[in-house]
């Protein structure tokens, strides 16, 4: 794991070679931007995990949808 400063760049190299990704981005009041595109979800490795916990917020994934209970 490591901290990288947010630019779309960074975003881009890191879903690429993520295993695994956790989207926490919190705007307290608004909506959460979009900061994974599916543009970039497709080039993720076969089996690599999205956890979007903003999803309550609309989500950081352009895909993510809240799962109905």
């Amino acid at each position: 794991m490591r901290t990288l400063p947010l630019s779309a760049h960074a975003v881009e190299e890191e879903v690429r070679d993520a295993d695994m990704i956790i989207g926490a981005v919190l705007v307290p009041g608004g909506r959460t931007p979009i900061l994974i595109n599916r543009g970039m979800l497709k080039t993720m490795k076969r089996g690599s995990v999205i956890v979007d916990v903003s999803i309550d917020q609309g989500g950081c994934v352009e895909t993510s949808r809240p799962n109905d209970p």
